[in-house]
């Protein structure tokens, strides 16, 4: 394989350390028959894929950037081929981790993988200005894809720091751009304008939507002053209740860390990891932390469910203090499993139920928990709900709350 150059690896890293960790990966690779790439940098969660091509230009490259930006496009065009190498169930994508190690991209249980494509551009000095085809051509690409510089991805991650939130901003500019370029291109063309800073600006004022009637077409609208001004309350407000979540983000770290990127443990991370940040709150986060706290607290035990909206699956969390640990896995999956019969009886619910068992032991010891239970119930394992079980459940589940709206800011 490969070794992937300096600005792909210091672009890894970046993501990493942004927002991302865990789920960066690097020169992904196949042979068809020789060794080709497809992409630079990858973000990977179940079905989710975000694809990187790097184009960095040289302090030595001379006066003019004429010829740096024409090779944007084929940036572009080589984002097609990662496309390609992707969706074909015909080869094995190997990447590579943030610790250096080699794994498979598994196309195995994935009906479709969610492909969206980015190339960054990575220059220090002013550019000329795009050829109006180089952005014109993304948008009749069978996948969303975007044309921004390094500086706009640091922008963009001052508001955007979950895979989840990326794929949905990333889809959301797409459709905004397909509508506004072909008679307004002029802004789009200017990479030294940190465009992406007004863009998510706009975004979030408007509730992560891009409503085109509203766009100032001009260019003179300073929307990211107006928002980091005009938003302050709400956005500090937003930031504190967004503060609690990062547990979550702790859990899927410990998770992964604990288990083989092969290992079916990376369910459990990538059904968490596919929660957007404003998500995360609805579980909500204090929740977890306020669980945590009593078990090591030794209060005997704790358990909640919530709906992840993003996968139609219910997820469900146990804590335990002290007993044994076949009594604490089995309490973990009878409670997976009487939420999956609660909702298969009352909502025909046809998915999963992920249950996450946390016990930490009555002994002293390091760390939040000592154990951890993972288990998944499928409702296509049940063709029918035994009563007595049912009738069981309902003293554990029986309250079936609203589905709540996410919202990016608090009321």
């Amino acid at each position: 394989m490969s070794i992937p150059n300096a600005a792909e690896r210091l672009f890894a890293q970046l993501c990493n350390q942004k927002f991302l960790r865990g789920f960066v990966f690097h020169s992904p690779r196949y042979d068809d028959p020789t060794e080709k790439e497809a992409g630079d940098v990858v973000l990977w969660v179940r079905t989710i894929v975000i694809d990187f091509e790097i184009i960095s230009r040289s302090k030595e490259g001379g006066p003019s950037t004429k010829s740096f930006v024409k090779s944007i496009g084929k940036k572009r065009d080589q984002l097609v081929k990662d496309y390609e190498a992707f969706q074909r169930p015909d080869i094995d994508i190997v990447l590579i981790n943030e610790h250096g190690k080699k794994l498979t991209f598994d196309k195995k249980d994935i009906l479709s993988v969610h492909f969206y494509g980015v190339v960054i551009v990575d220059c220090d000095e002013a550019m000329e200005n795009l050829h109006y085809g180089t952005i014109e051509k993304t948008l009749h690409l069978p996948f969303t894809t975007a044309i921004m510089t390094k500086r706009d991805f640091l922008d963009l991650s001052a508001e955007i720091d979950t895979i989840p939130d990326l794929k949905y901003y990333l889809m959301d500019r797409f459709d905004f751009l397909y509508q506004v370029y072909p008679t307004n291109p002029r802004p789009f063309l200017n990479l030294n304008r940190r465009l992406e800073k007004q863009l998510i600006a706009f975004y979030k004022m408007h509730e992560n939507n891009f409503p085109v009637n509203e766009w100032d077409s001009t260019g003179n609208t300073d929307y990211w002053a107006e928002y980091t001004i005009s938003y302050r309350d709400r956005i500090e407000a937003r930031d504190i209740e967004n503060r609690e979540t990062f547990i979550i983000d702790d859990i899927i770290d410990h998770l992964r860390r604990q288990s083989p990127p092969d290992n079916s443990t990376m369910l459990h991370s990538w059904e968490l990891a596919t929660l957007s940040r404003r998500a995360r709150t609805s579980i909500p986060g204090s929740k977890i932390y306020d669980a945590i706290r009593r078990m090591l607290n030794g209060n005997p035990e704790r358990w909640f469910a919530f709906d992840n909206q993003a996968t139609g699956c219910w997820t469900v969390f146990y804590f335990q203090y002290g007993g044994d640990r076949d009594g604490f896995r089995e309490k973990t999956e009878t409670l997976t499993k009487f939420k999956l019969f609660v909702e298969m009886q009352q909502r025909n619910f046809k998915y999963s139920v992920f249950g996450y068992g946390f016990r930490k032991s009555a002994l002293h010891t390091d760390g939040w928990f000592d154990d951890v239970c993972l288990v998944i119930e499928d409702a296509s394992d049940y063709s029918s709900i035994p009563e007595d079980e049912y009738q069981m459940a309902l003293n554990y589940f029986g309250y079936l709350g609203k589905l709540q709206r996410i919202r990016e800011f608090p009321y």
